[in-house]
């Protein structure tokens, strides 16, 4: 029963308390009442007119002050008039009289209130007190949203990584980060989204954001009903909010005609009576606006939406709500895609709370593989299958994909197939899931019949991903004959929308990711399958053109199609079963798009990807991938926060496609005899632990590798081993090898003294910035000393060591034939150091021609005994005047052949410019002196300019 007029209400409990006030009047005092009513002026409002009251009664009189001055102030003038004839005793009586009445009347608004919205709630409960889950993927899905996880990301929110990004890039990397990741959050439950911050304000617009590649879809449509009916159940936002609506952008996509936010509400909640109180206090409404990313207007209103009742189009409206012009004190709930992100703010000045949805972590996974197969062991066997794969097992973690993953499997270990072999891309397993829900799905399956909805669906989906639309209505359904028994249960999921004034039926693809595939399958079906060669939404080179420069959101789209044209056993049994014909010009037209993107000198930095590289990863094809990438000479790999799986994908496809396929855990890898890609240079820079196993296997396999630089990045000990062995082994022919800063300690001196023994090709090693210490350097001086060593550049600055470990050098520099630049700087070799050293530079043998140093010692004694040295760095040293007075003496001497002789920043002053002002004429074979950042003043520059101008001097730079 609807409630009653709560305003006629009022109007009669005013009018009799008014009426019961004039009723104590004797007929002469309600004349003189009347009269005196003539004259009152009240709020500038006039009189009313004399013609109207002379034969008016009791209740003529309160319709007209009532209809004159308006309910409230009728009151007040009676109560004026009445004092001004000396009643002063009803008036008071009046005067109270209406109070209680007041607070009656504001009880009952009250009561009907709390009446109006218990009603709506018990409809809100009615409404999302469940999910459909499509039938073909079971309750399962339904349980699995469970295990998902509201999480606020500390971050900031614009630096969110997109979806369509991660769910090819070695799919999700939660494996390992997972609970890294979480204890860098504060998880929230949903009760908590709007606690207020630190400064104690309340956000009034929070962004939930489904995690990359989570299955935001999925779980954030749970999480929105949850909301819903929470608040309904009386669990949640009761003391915030009286009432909580529902907007659903694909929806809005669809509503043509200009509404109001009032009207919008009526849909949802279609009692016209209630809706003015409801927006009569904003700051008790939360609206829950659904699939932000999905919107397909601009949302820049010119102008704003500023009254509720107000007409306007959707973007109007939607665009004032977020720019807080409409309702400003209302609060909003916004569920999008990462993607959105950065238009999402455009929108709106006051994104400052933003939600990130995880996905399952491991004990989620292994939670809902129980729970799918029924029998212990069957899901035991499963879930170790899954987790040997390191692919497959990150994929899980969306909710959706594990779902069908476990479909797959089950079907998979029935036909005793190997997953590594059948399994190891979504590209792979949509296939498989496509293949084995079709032969379920038809009793007596017919190609014919199979091919015409196949060739619908992709023309459906094709359609929506240029248009960017997910919801799809019955009409376009039927054009397309997909409104079949046994089309629609397949991949397609109905919806009840309110269109306009009627209710009618809307589709989408189960999952975003299914539209995507049947989106990349339309693009190889020939043109006798139905699909028009003419339609811009077959044209492959706008879609790669419209990914690169324009549209991120094709990225899983494409990535498919490079799935798609792979030719292994998967595809051509799926040709075969379903008589599919496939364009083969797609694949060259892939193969010279990945050649024309690609350089020969590649960078791959975290936030420059280039997103080929998963394209290749996707294709699994060594005769592809060794093709777009026979050019590739070097490649760099760099970034703070690189994670093993991504890692794999991009290393996957650059690197080592063509001769390594992973396994898991870099630990354990497979050997392709195909012939590997000709790559010169290796560079990777990574905080995180370097694959050294799979770098190991790499060096193993490709003989024409000959640079590989890991510098600042996690090697250690225990990685530099596993290393050492792939250096050593007989394919490698590596020759400069660079680890500074990798964490590496003496310990790993014994292996790298190892490899010095081994590798012959072996020619320049960087270990700066490792604490070898002592022990590491005599480890390291017994393979520099080896006949097999054939090293000639050694760089060993600020590793940690002392003037003592200079004796094995003075061994090295006795013995080797081969090293001829030695860098030791910024290690504490002192004057112990220096006369050790020294010792073996003036070792006849020592074929040294450049050290670098920060002491002096007794190197002048070597400069006068050693003609091979060439060069001295002796820069960042506090040397002093007497020091280089002392080195002078050296450098006079008619043996010594330096030609080289930096001096930066060596604490100099003119004492010492006397000196070298000698040596320069002396000297005939330097060419080049650094004095840079010493404090050698004007007579020491005028003491250098003597020496400079004598005929003798041969310097050629000065600094």
């Amino acid at each position: 029963m609807a409630p009653p007029d709560l305003a006629m209400g009022r109007n009669e409990t005013l009018s009799q308390t008014l009426y019961d006030a004039l009723e104590e009047l004797l007929e002469d005092q309600f004349n003189i009442f009347k009269r005196k009513l003539q004259d009152i002026d009240h709020d500038g409002k006039g009189e009313i007119p004399k013609v109207q009251l002379d034969s008016a009664d009791r209740s003529d009189v309160i319709h007209l002050m009532c209809d004159f001055y308006g309910e409230a102030n009728a009151v007040k003038v009676c109560i004026c008039v009445l004092e001004h004839i000396g009643k002063e005793d009803i008036a008071a009586n009046l005067n109270e009289a209406t109070r209680k009445g007041a607070f009656s009347i504001l009880l009952l608004a009250h009561v009907l209130f709390l009446g109006s919205r218990l009603t709506y709630r018990d409809y809100i409960k009615g409404k999302f007190q469940s999910i459909k889950v499509h039938p073909s993927l079971g309750e399962n899905l339904l349980r699995s949203c469970q295990y998902s996880k509201l999480t606020f990301d500390i971050e900031s929110p614009r630096k969110q990584e997109e979806e369509h990004e991660i769910m090819a890039l070695g799919w999700v990397y939660f494996r390992d980060t997972y609970m890294d990741y979480c204890s860098l959050q504060t998880e929230y439950t949903t009760e908590k989204l709007f606690n207020p911050d630190r400064n104690g304000l309340v956000p009034q617009i929070v962004v939930l954001q489904g995690a990359a590649g989570t299955g935001k879809t999925t779980t954030n449509k749970k999480k929105k009903r949850k909301i819903m009916f929470d608040w309904a159940c009386g669990r949640l936002y009761q003391a915030m909010f009286d009432f909580v609506f529902y907007i659903n952008c694909g929806e809005m996509n669809l509503c043509n005609e200009d509404s109001s936010i009032a009207e919008i509400i009526l849909k949802r909640w279609p009692r016209q009576d209630e809706i003015k109180k409801m927006l009569e206090n904003p700051k008790k409404l939360l609206f829950v606006i659904d699939g932000f990313d999905e919107l397909r207007c601009s949302l820049q209103p010119d102008p704003f939406c500023t009254d509720p009742w107000q007409k306007g189009p959707v973007e109007v409206l939607l665009g004032s709500l977020l720019k807080k012009k409409l309702l400003p004190e209302s609060y909003l709930i916004i569920t999008t895609r990462p993607t959105a992100l950065g238009y999402l703010h455009e929108c709106s000045e006051e994104l400052r709370r933003h939600f990130k949805i995880l996905g399952f972590s491991k004990e989620d996974r292994e939670k809902y593989f129980h729970k799918f197969f029924e029998n212990k062991d069957r899901a035991t066997q499963a879930f170790s299958l899954v987790k040997q794969n390191e692919t497959l097992f990150t994929m899980c973690s969306v909710p959706l994909v594990c779902c069908i993953i476990c479909m797959v499997l089950v079907q998979q270990m029935e036909n005793s197939e190997d997953l590594w072999q059948t399994s190891n891309t979504l590209t792979a397993v949509y296939m498989l899931y496509l293949s084995s829900l079709l032969k379920l799905h038809h009793n007596s399956p017919s190609k014919e019949h199979i091919r015409k909805n196949l060739k619908s669906l992709c023309s459906l989906a094709a359609d929506g991903i240029w248009k960017r639309k997910i919801l799809f209505w019955e009409e376009e359904i039927k054009e397309l004959g997909l409104d079949q028994e046994d089309s629609l249960p397949l991949f397609l999921s109905k919806s009840i929308f309110r269109r306009n004034i009627e209710c009618e039926r809307a589709y989408s693809f189960i999952h975003l990711s299914f539209q995507e595939f049947f989106a990349a399958l339309s693009y190889l079906l020939e043109e006798g399958e139905g699909l028009s060669s003419e339609n811009p939404n077959r044209d492959v080179v706008r879609l790669l053109e419209s990914y690169a420069v324009s549209r991120p959101d094709l990225e899983v789209t494409v990535r498919f199609l490079f799935g798609l044209v792979n030719e292994g056993k998967g595809m051509k049994d799926m040709k075969e079963q379903f008589g599919w014909k496939f364009l083969p010009k797609i694949k060259e037209v892939l193969l010279e798009w990945v050649k024309n993107t690609t350089e020969t000198k590649m960078d791959v930095h975290e936030r420059h990807k280039h997103r080929w590289l998963e394209c290749l990863y996707e294709n699994q094809e060594e005769n592809f991938v060794e093709s777009a990438l026979d050019h590739v000479t070097e490649v760099t790999v760099h970034g703070r926060y690189l994670t093993k799986t991504r890692v794999t994908a991009q290393a996957y496809s650059l690197l080592l496609f063509c001769f390594i396929v992973y396994a898991e855990s870099f630990s354990i890898y497979r050997f392709s005899p195909f012939h590997p890609i000709v790559l010169h240079r290796v560079k990777f820079f990574s905080e995180q632990l370097v694959p050294c196993g799979f770098l190991a296997s790499l060096l193993s396999v490709n003989s024409t590798l000959l640079e590989l630089e890991l510098g600042r990045s996690k090697v250690r000990d225990s990685g530099l081993k596993l290393l050492a062995e792939g250096l050593k082994h007989p394919n490698c022919q590596i020759q400069k090898v660079m680890l500074y800063s990798c964490g590496l300690t003496g310990a790993c001196c014994e292996d790298l003294s190892s490899v010095l023994c081994t590798k012959q090709t072996l020619t320049d090693l960087d270990l700066s910035d490792n604490a070898l210490g002592n022990f590491g350097i005599r480890q390291l001086s017994e393979g520099l000393k080896h006949p097999n060593c054939r090293l000639q550049k050694l760089v060993l600055s600020n590793c940690s060591f002392s003037g003592t470990a200079c004796w094995g050098f003075a061994k090295v520099l006795c013995t080797s034939q081969t090293l001829r630049e030695l860098d030791l700087r910024f290690n504490k070799v002192w004057n112990i150091g220096m006369m050790l050293l020294c010792m073996g530079l003036k070792d006849p043998a020592c074929k040294l021609e450049n050290l670098h140093i920060t002491s002096c010692g007794d190197l002048s004694s070597a400069l006068a005994t050693n003609q091979m040295l060439k060069q001295v760095d002796l820069r960042d040293n506090k040397l002093g005047d007497s020091e280089v007075r002392l080195l002078c003496e050296g450098l006079n001497h008619p043996n010594c052949k330096l030609e080289v002789l930096s001096l930066f920043a060596c604490c100099l002053t003119a004492d010492c410019c006397k000196a070298l002002s000698s040596a320069l004429i002396t000297n005939q074979t330097l060419r080049k002196l650094d004095l840079t950042w010493n404090a050698l003043g004007d007579s020491g520059v005028k003491l250098l300019c003597e020496g400079l101008k004598h005929p003798d001097c041969k310097l050629q730079s000065l600094r």
